[in-house]
């Protein structure tokens, strides 16, 4: 291996993950040169390292090893300073994926008293779950004014600036309204059917919204969302506080949906997926019905409604905790599936074949 040349040796560390680089420099002094060469640091996942690395080291590797070349970098489960933040905006302008989940951000002023920065013309950013000062959400909104993205996952955190500022709360995403094509929001209690309506009239383009967990919004924005985004293709409202009267009032034939979750939503009954399910079988490829009406909504009479019609695209099926169906019900809609690769069907007790 030593006297493999530099270029063999870039081959062979492009096949490992970045921390596993880490381990493989400590070999000899030229396997420490290969190992950090930038072209190696394009990518980088440190999540797994969220608790040895500290912020200060984090600056450091960011100075010296992810060079300007960095596009996608996770640091998911970390703590950030703003001043690492900077820092990161200063060295790595080719940045266009930034993964901050769960991420704890706090103020460095004595280091970095009149830091303003976060790095700019992303394409990417998930701010999911994470948590600190407003003032660094307030440096998040701003620094992002500039019509670039194109998927966006938010806290509960940033969702309080709409409170403090509507204005620049409403500019913020106006200004996304031609870029913006994914946009998440998971287990955010701000989050309600008002303030998504005006969020969706400012982004027409969308095509995935995902409301996962919102516990406070009813999903009155959905009567009129194909109306609104019609572009959507993805709608996830696993675990959303929507019920029948919603769906029902859905004109589900206007939609042009590739994927629908409705997984963990207690309430709504077989009625409601009668109503819906069978409208959706042209372009459909990812439908997950797990649990639906604490596992009662999905019956065999929902399952033979579908089997009416072709489900030509239908690629993955998840009916995982439904206590209703059976395997006869479950055998005639798989019939009219002639492309479906995976079935999720956990604890259907009532399924015995499958």
């Amino acid at each position: 291996m030593e006297k493999l040349p530099e270029s063999v040796l870039l081959k062979i560390f492009s096949y490992f993950h970045t921390s596993e680089l880490v381990g493989i420099s400590q070999v000899s002094s030229e396997w420490h040169r290969v190992a950090y060469d930038w072209q190696l640091w394009q990518e980088v996942s440190l999540e797994k390292h969220s608790k040895n690395i500290t912020d200060l080291r984090l600056r450091k590797l960011i100075r010296n090893i992810f060079s300007s070349k960095l596009r996608y970098l996770d640091l998911t489960r970390f703590n950030l300073s703003s001043g690492t933040l900077h820092v990161l905006s200063k060295n790595c302008p080719q940045l266009r994926t930034l993964i901050l989940e769960y991420v704890n951000f706090h103020e460095s002023y004595r280091e970095f008293p009149d830091i303003k920065y976060f790095p700019r013309n992303l394409r990417k950013v998930d701010i999911a779950h994470s948590s600190g000062p407003a003032s660094i959400y307030r440096n998040i909104m701003k620094c992002l004014e500039k019509d670039t993205l194109e998927n966006l996952a938010v806290c509960d955190a940033f969702l309080q600036l709409f409170s403090e500022n509507r204005c620049s709360f409403i500019n913020f995403f106006l200004h996304q309204r031609l870029s913006l094509k994914v946009l998440k929001f998971s287990f955010c209690k701000e989050i309600r059917d008002d303030l998504l309506k005006q969020i969706m009239f400012c982004c027409r383009n969308l095509n995935s919204l995902c409301v996962r967990r919102c516990r406070n919004m009813a999903g009155e924005f959905l009567k009129s969302f194909s109306n609104i985004c019609p572009y959507l293709r993805s709608l996830i409202l696993n675990g959303a506080m929507v019920n029948n009267s919603v769906l029902m009032d859905i004109n589900w034939n206007h939609c042009l949906l590739v994927e629908l979750d409705l997984s963990w939503c207690s309430y709504i009954a077989e009625e409601s997926l009668l109503y819906t399910l069978p409208t959706l079988n042209r372009f459909l490829r990812f439908l997950h019905v797990s649990c639906c009406g604490y596992g009662h909504a999905l019956t065999d009479k929902v399952l033979e409604a579908m089997a009416r019609k072709s489900w030509k695209f239908l690629a993955i099926l998840d009916v995982s905790n439904s206590y209703e169906i059976t395997d006869r019900g479950l055998d005639g809609l798989l019939q009219k599936c002639p492309n479906l690769s995976k079935i999720c069907k956990n604890n259907c007790p009532n399924l015995v074949e499958y």
